[in-house]
């Protein structure tokens, strides 16, 4: 997170429920990753799970399961960091792709595959 300029006060959560005062990785959630108080972001154990975006459709599972765990991982970051900025769960789906942190050109790619599906699985609910 340092290396793409999130400020350290951006940086980590804490998970009272299981005993972690402070955690950029936080091994018990399975969402691929969130945010808090203050925009503060953290991965989790969702980053690891190849099935995480099946949800989204093809191309964006394919996609998911195919990227490297750097692609996912700052994919996240993206997407967090929208939305611990203000922005809701879906306008950080849509903005992600474009973020302005100097997430590599895959990362980017793959969100903007996440981007994609999401929007066919809106029109098609």
């Amino acid at each position: 997170m340092e290396e793409l300029g999130i400020p350290l006060e951006r940086i980590g959560l804490s998970d009272h429920k299981h005993g972690i005062p402070w955690c950029a990785f936080n091994p018990f959630d399975k969402t691929g990753g969130g945010f808090g108080p203050g925009g503060r972001i953290e991965h989790d154990s969702g980053v690891f799970n190849p099935d995480l975006k099946a949800p989204l459709g093809r191309k964006a599972d394919a996609a998911w399961k195919k990227a490297r765990l750097r692609s996912r991982m700052d994919s996240v970051i993206a997407h967090e960091y929208v939305e611990g900025s203000g922005y809701s769960h879906d306008e950080a789906v849509e903005r992600a792709p474009d973020t302005e942190l100097p997430i590599p050109a895959a990362a980017r790619e793959l969100a903007r595959t996440i981007r994609d599906g999401d929007r066919k699985r809106k029109r098609s609910h």
